[in-house]
């Protein structure tokens, strides 16, 4: 991950204090907002951290809701732009029966653990396309990973359910490939594909403003 993330740093400085062929003078001064579908592994991490056999968890089920991404990307050079980013993905796991720390069975069949996880990133992006309507780019992105929880078993922070650590906030990588497709000069779709968190590929809607469109 870390060699990644210096070669593709690299290349973003590359862009900034290199020359580049006045057809890619559109970049400058253009900004782009999207809002995509994201996709991750969350779910299979998240069963993965129930304290199954401890609490002797039965039932046990998971359900993962696709990533939002929303971000903002503005050309800075001809080639160079940075912007923010957004991520939010809800995960909830269900369950019949669970022993708590008294020893005590509850096994009323209705228990659930609600986790959402937000991610507040900045983004900086390497865009070597020549086409108007062609946009392809690869570059960096820095997130800080947090998450909001809720149940209805009492107490349930401090219970042992599961191991808490997984859910604390952290600061994350992500280096990232993507390609934008503008079928008018201001609507486009893209796709990403990404080594590093918070989702591995996404898709969406683009809409740009500005620069040489």
């Amino acid at each position: 991950m870390k060699k990644l993330i210096t070669v593709a740093a690299a290349a973003l400085m590359l862009a900034v204090i290199t020359p580049t062929q006045v057809q890619a003078q559109k970049y400058l001064g253009q900004t782009v907002v999207g809002t995509n579908a994201a996709f991750s592994l969350v779910g299979g991490l998240m069963r993965g951290v129930f304290n199954v056999t401890d609490r002797n968890i039965t039932g046990l089920d998971s359900k993962v809701t696709p990533g939002m991404s929303f971000s903002t990307d503005v050309g800075l050079s001809p080639r160079f732009s940075l912007g923010g980013a957004y991520f939010l993905q809800v995960a909830t796991m269900n369950w019949d029966s669970y022993t708590d720390t008294a020893g005590v069975v509850h096994n009323n069949g209705d228990y659930y653990f609600r986790a959402s996880r937000h991610n507040f990133g900045i983004r900086a992006l390497f865009h070597f396309g020549d086409e108007d309507d062609f946009d392809p780019y690869f570059g960096v992105r820095i997130g800080m990973a947090r998450w909001t929880t809720s149940s209805n078993v009492e107490g349930y922070q401090d219970m042992g359910l599961f191991d808490a650590t997984f859910f604390r906030a952290r600061v994350l990588p992500q280096v990232l490939f993507g390609v934008r497709y503008f079928f008018l000069p201001f609507l486009g779709v893209n796709a990403e594909i990404a080594v590093g968190f918070p989702y591995y590929l996404s898709t969406g809607i683009n809409f740009r403003f500005g620069g040489g469109m």
